[in-house]
């Protein structure tokens, strides 16, 4: 059943106009096919409809991209369409009306929480090399923040640290269940810890680690009980990292401190 989306009058005809716009790429090109875009979850679907299925989400981002909608949390030099806050409010609440259309308008986690961290706190040399392509859609990313023995969800228990030797950091620990995209990530980004400990807070890092490092060593998918893949994965690390750039800005307790990128270095442990 389609959206039937009026203006509402006391909001602002941009506003209305993003949500006009919205409704009609939900209605007519993703409720009609929800079926078939996603057919590639189905463990029955074929080489053929996975196919097709690519081709169509393709088709449509184009037209998101035409209608200059696509990745609204970011500004238009990073590849955004650049919506404000309540503009962005009232296109979600329109995507919501169908399943996966968000990702159809280039948000979708864990991307769009990396690309948020990379605007704000990645110099523009990293910017560049990892979220212009993670935008556009050339890459997929991973967030890597719980470990075996402390839930991601309290940053302070995490122990994987960072240590500084010379001019590049070393860090080590375990880390699993890391969110990626369809196990297709070309990077992650690491929280690990540069100095204190819980019961200060300490100081926290994000750390760009691509794919390829040997970092990466031990990967582990898993499967839910139907069978289809969770996007989960385990892996240890010891590698050495570039520094992070002078011209990062320091934040508070358990806020990322800097992003530093990985620069190619063999596991040692």
């Amino acid at each position: 059943m389609q959206m039937n989306v009026k203006p509402i009058p006391t909001l602002d005809p941009r506003i209305n106009d993003i949500r006009a716009r919205t409704a009609e790429i939900v209605n007519n090109d993703i409720l009609p096919n929800e079926r078939k875009l996603w057919a590639g979850w189905r463990e029955t679907s074929t080489k053929e409809e996975r196919g097709a299925a690519r081709d169509l989400r393709d088709s449509i981002k184009a037209k998101v991209k035409e209608a200059g909608l696509w990745a609204p949390h970011l500004p238009p030099e990073y590849g955004g369409s650049g919506l404000h806050f309540l503009e962005h409010a009232y296109m979600n609440e329109v995507l919501a009306y169908s399943m996966g259309a968000a990702a159809l308008f280039g948000v979708v986690a864990p991307n769009s929480g990396n690309q948020s961290i990379l605007l704000k706190y990645g110099t523009e040399e990293q910017k560049k090399k990892w979220l212009v392509p993670l935008t556009e859609g050339k890459m997929e990313s991973g967030f890597s923040m719980t470990e075996p023995d402390s839930a991601g969800s309290d940053p302070r228990s995490i122990k994987t640290t960072a240590v500084r030797e010379g001019d590049q950091w070393v860090i080590n620990g375990h880390k699993w269940f890391t969110l990626e995209r369809l196990f297709r990530a070309d990077f992650f980004i690491v929280m690990c810890r540069t100095g204190g400990s819980g019961a200060d807070n300490g100081r926290m890092t994000q750390i760009i680690v691509p794919k390829n490092t040997p970092a990466c060593a031990s990967c582990a998918a898993s499967k839910s009980g139907d069978g289809r893949a969770i996007t989960a994965r385990s892996f240890t690390m010891t590698c050495a990292c570039q520094p992070a750039t002078s011209s990062a800005e320091r934040a508070p307790a358990i806020r990322p401190r800097r992003i530093a990128s990985v620069r190619g270095a063999s596991i040692t442990a």
